[in-house]
């Protein structure tokens, strides 16, 4: 799964270095890391990858990442 608030990210880049990484299948969504998609404890794994950096609102989007993750989920989060 990819989220992205740039749509025109979601084909090219994200779709090319999934095949780099060997990844097959993957759901790409537009939307904003402040205002998730997804429905509470849907994930395992929540990766932030270069992405904290670009909001005005970290505590936020971090938030947002901890009601999407299942309990005993793991937040990953990578930064310049």
């Amino acid at each position: 799964m990819g989220l992205d608030i740039d749509a025109s990210s979601l084909e090219y880049p994200a779709k090319n270095k999934a095949k780099k990484l060997g990844v097959t299948t993957l759901q790409l969504v537009n939307g904003d890391m402040l205002y998730l998609p997804f429905r509470h404890s849907t994930f395992d794994t929540v990766i932030g990858s270069f992405v904290i950096h670009h909001t005005d609102n970290p505590l936020g989007a971090i938030s947002q990442a901890v009601q999407v993750l299942k309990p005993g989920g793991q937040f990953l989060v990578t930064a310049n």
